[in-house]
């Protein structure tokens, strides 16, 4: 069985020519990608969480007054939102790595429900004392409702590891089609672990190319007939062939040199997708892979486009979402202002020129994190355990809280709540001969996160600065709003959780 892309939610059954298990395909939903998994446990999980609401209010009705509050309609319109926003904030754990590995997710979920409790109590109080003061708080309700909630979502990722951590479901099987670097490249990322959305089954050596330190070499495949290969991936259950290749050039009808193109073309007849690995990389990294990807990618490629229409939308998502968070982080300001000014000497804010978008300069404003002869002999790249931070600076840093007076950028229209990292002109010039397509990140504004944010740390070095930009590639590639609510809501895991911080 395979995943069908036009209906997502559907496991079909393969005909004939296969009848393997089913692999994980990743949806791209608004351009973004996504995997069935992920997708199925989430939807599972609004699911228990809805009919485990209705059956508490059923087994714990609400005494108001002479009247019960336990409608089965009232039980399911407020259950709805409310398992939707839970999963919505726990949507960094829903990656394979975090549900297979247990104590990981244990430890972020004990988080996420302690956060989730208390906004959840925050809530039912401030309803309860705004409408009905004379009543009795129901603490009872309360605790029923957090435990309910908490209980099933580390109940659900525990059976679901537990049922599928050694199968084959949820998981393609995948050929590489090459020995070279690219190859090694897929060899080294682990993508044989179980924790990964793929099983990649072996490697095909090509003639002319060297075989490099991957395994397992698969058999000769491409001299023995042109059938060869389809055979091989028909009677092993494989879903997808990834072409590696550099040079794609091959004599016509010829068995040796670069792209066999007869025989993938048997592959595909039969059913069997057929990835470049450029695509794959972006597909299963969620980044791009600069030292592979040309101009003509570029220009071809579905995506780095961003219309009239994306720009007035993304600028509305900016001003609502500043506004929001603004005023939801405005105790926490006023306190992170105080605590710099009795920890060190200085102002509490900081301007620094960044560079925005179209590569013009801008004042980027944030809370002083260092001391203020930090920069005394020039620009430096920010380093791990940096002793010119402050006392008060490690905690902002760490949690973010040094980024939030950004938001009055965002307001002036320099910076997208979401975007690339605004970089410093002082290191733009190298950075921009070091790292392929620097300069393209200026297409869109900066933003206060961003997808390079949430899956690499502040970058120290050049070869950081490569990383994170394979990730805003990414980004200007897909972007769009459900990208912006996907990195909004993973920035709260990061924040959480330290993740990256420096």
């Amino acid at each position: 069985m395979r995943c069908n892309k036009i209906f997502v939610f559907i496991l079909y059954m393969k005909g004939q020519s296969t009848g393997h298990e089913i692999g994980c395909e990743m949806i791209k939903l608004f351009n973004h990608h996504i995997s069935l998994h992920a997708i199925l446990l989430a939807a599972t999980e609004v699911a228990l969480l809805i009919v485990g609401g209705f059956l508490l209010m059923e087994l714990m009705p609400i005494h108001v007054g002479a009247s019960l509050v336990n409608d089965g309609g009232e039980v399911l319109v407020a259950s709805l939102p409310l398992a939707v926003f839970l999963v919505v904030c726990s949507v960094g754990l829903y990656s394979r790595r975090v549900i297979f590995h247990n104590g990981f997710q244990a430890s972020q979920w004990v988080t996420v429900f302690a956060l989730m409790s208390g906004v959840l109590g925050i809530g039912l109080f401030v309803f309860w004392w705004s409408f009905m003061p004379e009543e009795r708080f129901p603490f009872s309700f309360w605790a029923a409702t957090v435990a309910m909630y908490s209980g099933i979502g580390l109940g659900l990722r525990f059976a679901f590891s537990q049922v599928f951590r050694d199968s084959e479901i949820f998981r393609k099987r995948v050929v590489v089609l090459g020995t070279g670097p690219q190859a090694q490249k897929i060899f080294r990322g682990s993508l044989e672990d179980k924790k990964a959305n793929v099983n990649v089954v072996g490697f095909v050596g090509l003639d002319g190319q060297d075989s490099g330190p991957v395994r397992p070499l698969l058999p000769d495949l491409l001299h023995n007939s042109r059938y060869a290969l389809a055979d091989y991936a028909q009677e092993n259950n494989i879903d997808e062939i990834v072409v590696t290749l550099a040079d794609r050039r091959r004599p016509e009808g010829g068995l040796g040199g670069g792209l066999p193109v007869w025989e993938m073309m048997d592959c595909k007849l039969r059913g069997i997708q057929i990835t470049e690995f450029d695509c794959f990389w972006e597909r299963e990294f969620g980044k791009v892979e600069l030292s592979t990807i040309r101009p003509s990618w570029i220009i071809f490629s579905d995506g780095f486009q961003v219309s009239a229409v994306k720009r007035v939308m993304k600028r509305a998502f900016d001003l609502l979402f500043s506004s929001l968070f603004l005023l939801a982080t405005l105790p926490v300001l006023l306190l992170t202002a105080l605590a710099i000014k009795l920890d060190s000497a200085g102002p509490v804010f900081y301007s620094q020129k960044r560079v925005g978008l179209n590569g013009n300069l801008f004042p980027v404003l944030k809370f002083r994190s260092m001391r203020t002869d930090a920069e005394k002999n020039g620009a430096q790249w920010a380093s791990k355990s940096d002793s010119r931070v402050t006392r008060v600076g490690k905690f902002i840093r760490k949690t973010r809280i040094d980024e939030i007076p950004q938001i009055l950028n965002v307001f002036r229209g320099e910076m997208s709540f979401v975007g690339p990292r605004p970089e410093r002109p002082d290191f733009m010039e190298e950075l921009e001969r070091e790292v392929p397509y620097y300069s393209e990140r200026h297409r869109v504004k900066p933003g206060i996160t961003g997808w390079a944010q949430i899956n690499y740390p502040y970058g120290a070095t050049i070869e950081d600065a490569r990383q994170k930009h394979s990730y805003d590639l990414y980004y200007l590639k897909n972007i769009s709003i459900f990208l912006d609510l996907v990195i909004l809501v993973q920035t709260v895991r990061v924040v959480l959780f330290g993740e990256g911080a420096r």
